[in-house]
């Protein structure tokens, strides 16, 4: 908390000074959970399989928009907008950008094959 009152950036926060408490920014992560993880019950609807999962990160993918019902009017920025130093008003508000913020990380997960020990 004391680095973020004093704008510290990450390389003298962690490196230099090696704090080790959480982050005070919040960290989001897009999931995307590939075919042979999910299957479909009898009623249709999809439930996870039971089956061992990894997860591999991933780069930004082309499309991924969430919920265009408002609810993203406080989240942060989109990666494009902070690359063109907008605000998250004109982000969120003008441009109506759906993305999720420019700090997600994006993961995908799918079936572990390999053999256990």
């Amino acid at each position: 908390d004391r680095c973020k009152k004093n704008f510290k950036s990450r390389d003298l926060c962690r490196k230099r000074d090696g704090h080790k408490a959480l982050p005070w920014q919040t960290t989001y992560i897009a999931v995307t959970i590939t075919d042979g993880v999910l299957e479909k019950r009898e009623d249709g609807e999809y439930t996870y399989s039971d089956v061992p999962v990894a997860a591999e990160l991933q780069e930004t993918p082309l499309m991924c928009l969430g919920p265009a019902d408002g609810s993203m009017k406080l989240e942060p920025i989109c990666k494009v907008c902070r690359e063109k130093n907008y605000t998250r008003d004109y982000c969120r508000n003008t441009c109506k950008h759906t993305t999720p913020p420019w700090s997600t990380t994006y993961v995908k997960l799918y079936v572990d094959k390999t053999p256990k020990d």
